[in-house]
């Protein structure tokens, strides 16, 4: 959508066609709305926004900006050549529409069946990951559950759940490995750290230090 005079464009992605915008921009569920400003990706909020109420949130932000000596202009050009449509599965659909019904536990259940088919499948890995920690979290009270200072491995799990699920993976991580000595149960806490490893990203810089760390506690 290009209304806006070349001040902001406004565009809806496909979560599981484009899962490296997902994790660039943090996002964990559908209805995110996120921004591209100066280069850099920044979550806004979630929950589904009427086209309407986006275009005068992107005004007043663009008004605002100018105020601060923010005057640039975006180009937006055609692309050089059209890239190909992505394909869904049929149960890969399912999901997806699944999800845009808040059925997130329906949702799981296709994508474990799925992966149940075809084991090892890096892509549905992530994504059963993701939908999963949705599924967990989207109903939470995240403001108020993250106050909690945790007293065992669920309350833990939680905690770390919540800072996944507003894109804080570091201190998701954290809340983890600080308990770890705390735990007779370690196994657990290993096993949803490596899951939540998946939601971020094998390579991220972010998991990349946190497997030095769980390694040193571990060994």
């Amino acid at each position: 959508m290009d209304e806006g005079n070349g001040n902001w464009f406004l565009a809806k992605v496909d979560m599981v066609a484009q899962p490296a915008l997902v994790e660039a921009f943090g996002v964990v569920s559908s209805g995110t709305v996120a921004m591209v400003l100066a280069g850099e990706p920044r979550p806004l909020f979630q929950g589904d926004q009427s086209e309407a109420d986006l275009v005068t949130f992107l005004d007043r932000l663009v008004a605002l900006a100018k105020d601060q000596g923010l005057t640039g202009k975006l180009e937006v050009g055609e692309p050089d050549m059209a890239e190909p449509e992505v394909q869904l599965s049929p149960a890969e659909q399912a999901a997806i529409e699944a999800m845009n019904l808040g059925n997130f536990d329906e949702a799981v259940a296709i994508y474990e069946k799925e992966l149940a088919a075809t084991p090892g499948n890096e892509v549905l890995i992530e994504r059963l990951a993701q939908v999963k920690l949705v599924a967990r979290t989207y109903t939470a009270d995240i403001e108020r559950e993250l106050q909690v200072i945790p007293a065992s491995n669920q309350e833990v799990i939680r905690k770390a759940d919540l800072y996944m699920a507003i894109g804080d993976a570091e201190s998701s991580f954290a809340t983890i490995l600080n308990y770890f000595e705390q735990t007779d149960n370690k196994q657990e806490l290993i096993n949803h750290l490596l899951e939540l490893f998946v939601i971020a990203g094998k390579t991220s810089p972010v998991v990349v230090e946190a497997r030095k760390l769980l390694a040193a506690k571990m060994f």
